[in-house]
């Protein structure tokens, strides 16, 4: 019977080992520099298939006309000590520029999220580039992907 017992204590040991390999979550990650206030980026998560990059979008909207917002469909991820780039797969609640999202409320907010090709398990720093010439772009430099607990 205790036989059984740590067998069975193994093999729960070994899945959730591999869990923690194949999927792994970062909350609020810090950074070393971002281009734009407005965009934050508050998880990134890492499946067997995919990295996500949650986002949260405030506008500075202060009246007038309207505010827009918009993803460019060549942004990418990059691995900071290789160098190596993970284009975007697809985004969820944001539109591809030159479509846009339009809104004219004031402090207006919502979240989107961003599918990157899976990072390798041992990436620790990454750099989130929307447009490499900035703007109005929300670039991140030297995001560090710490593991929650």
């Amino acid at each position: 019977m205790n036989i059984n017992k740590n067998i069975l204590f193994i093999i729960l040991f070994l899945f959730g080992s591999i869990q923690i390999v194949i999927a792994q979550t970062y909350l609020n990650p810090p950074f070393k520099s971002k281009t734009n206030p407005r965009v934050s980026i508050y998880k990134i998560e890492t499946t067997t298939k995919a990295t996500i990059v949650y986002f949260k979008y405030k506008s500075n909207f202060k009246g007038g006309t309207r505010a827009t917002a918009c993803i460019n469909p060549d942004m990418y991820i990059q691995d900071t000590r290789t160098g190596k780039k993970y284009i975007m797969q697809k985004a969820v609640n944001i539109p591809y520029c030159p479509k846009s999202r339009v809104f004219y409320k004031e402090n207006y907010q919502f979240k989107f999220k961003i599918y990157f090709k899976r990072l390798p398990h041992q990436t620790d720093t990454i750099d989130v580039i929307e447009h490499i010439l900035g703007g109005s772009a929300f670039n991140f430099s030297r995001v560090f992907l710490q593991p929650i607990a």
